[in-house]
């Protein structure tokens, strides 16, 4: 038995602080339970890291929250991994944010995740962030709405794809917009469709336009609601891949202000599927581009509502193709606004067919101009109803080429 191990508990904490710095990492380890509670606070302040690291297991818990408040950061580095998980919940609440400051990466892994629970605000925002990536996914999903809110935008940049899917969706509801924005491309990408739906509309609004074209077409499409739709901005609109705008559903793209279509790309436009073209609204027909309007596919504007046709602009009628007003069915082609049917190109009334040309009102006839009426071919011609004939005005019967001309049938004289 050594001289320390026999002396008394009152002899112990008699010993002078320079006496307790020779102490041997043995004798510590062999301290009994009265003698370590007996340590002073003055003491315990001067424990070496290999003192600190020599406690036996059944001590560590004894220890009180002011003689382990008082550790030095030195001292704290010497805890070992298994004198981490020991610890209790008081001891890492007295932790100082120094003490905090001074923990390891393998230390931190080591805790559990009541004690990660139990860490103050200001303490774990005092975490150095080559610590923080020691953090498991397990002890990232234990982390309080207060731990999260106090984090910086350092740590939060130092978070991995891994850690930030292990945050709550509750944790992710109270992550301070500037950390949000904070987060790397990769992590943000690998945010689940249900933290996505959890983030507020002030946190969407404060996403960069990159971290929004990192985003999954399986988030845009299931994640994204409709709040967070309209809570968007121009900028970010415009950054949708053509796959992410492609992704939104019917209900959502109906969400986004009509001030926003416009900032779609045009590829993004042509991406728009016949499910997801009957979801637009009239207002934000109205309010698309000509250069959009050009974009649709064909199967897009198949599916084209009368409602939608008639919202269509007159730019936008003039910026349709031969191809797009082809695939207009014979309803479409009715609603159309004589003003705008007026505005269609030649070569698209030259790719209108048979069945569309009969389709066309009388008020769409007289609307036509001379240049029109000089494009249509013997088929359309004869394809033009009765009423259709009666309404020509005069100098778009006289435009009709000869060939033209010549193929009205009987009735049609």
């Amino acid at each position: 038995m050594s001289v320390i191990t026999s002396m008394s508990t009152s002899q112990i904490a008699g010993l002078s602080t320079q006496q307790v710095v020779t102490i041997a990492t043995a004798d510590i380890a062999a301290l009994s339970s009265d003698q370590m509670v007996a340590l002073t606070t003055n003491q315990f302040q001067v424990l070496t890291s290999n003192q600190v690291g020599a406690i036996s297991s059944a001590n560590v818990p004894l220890l009180s929250t002011t003689n382990f408040a008082a550790l030095s950061a030195n001292g704290i580095l010497g805890l070992t991994t298994g004198q981490i998980k020991i610890l209790t919940t008081e001891q890492i609440v007295a932790l100082t944010t120094n003490q905090v400051g001074a923990l390891s990466s393998r230390q931190l892994s080591a805790l559990t995740t009541l004690s990660i629970a139990a860490l103050e605000t200001e303490d774990f925002a005092a975490l150095k962030t080559a610590t923080l990536v020691g953090l498991s996914s397990t002890q990232i999903g234990a982390l309080t709405t207060e731990q999260v809110v106090a984090l910086t935008t350092a740590q939060a940049n130092s978070l991995s794809s891994a850690q930030v899917r292990a945050l709550t969706t509750d944790s992710i509801a109270v992550l301070q917009t500037e950390d949000l924005a904070a987060l790397k491309t990769a992590s943000f990408a690998s945010l689940s469709t249900a933290q996505v739906a959890a983030l507020t509309t002030d946190q969407i609004q404060g996403l960069t336009s990159g971290q929004f074209a990192a985003m999954s077409t399986l988030d845009v499409a299931s994640g994204l609601t409709t709040s967070q739709i309209v809570a968007m901005t121009s900028n970010q609109f415009a950054g949708l891949t053509t796959a992410q705008v492609g992704a939104l559903s019917s209900a959502n793209l109906a969400a986004i202000e009509t001030a926003d279509i416009s900032s779609i790309t045009t590829a993004g436009i042509a991406a728009l599927k016949s499910s997801q073209i009957i979801g637009l609204t009239t207002d934000q027909i109205g309010q698309l581009t000509s250069g959009q309007a050009a974009a649709l596919n064909t199967a897009a504007v198949k599916a084209l509502t009368t409602d939608q046709v008639v919202a269509l602009t007159t730019s936008q009628a003039a910026a349709l193709s031969s191809a797009q007003v082809n695939a207009l069915t014979s309803a479409a082609i009715t609603a159309l606004e004589t003003e705008d049917f007026a505005a269609l190109k030649t070569a698209t009334i030259a790719g209108l067919n048979s069945t569309q040309i009969g389709a066309l009102t009388s008020a769409q006839v007289v609307a036509l101009t001379t240049a029109q009426a000089n494009s249509l071919s013997s088929a359309q011609v004869r394809a033009l109803t009765t009423d259709s004939i009666v309404a020509l005005q005069t100098e778009d019967l006289a435009a009709l080429k000869t060939a033209s001309f010549a193929s009205l049938s009987t009735a049609q004289v």
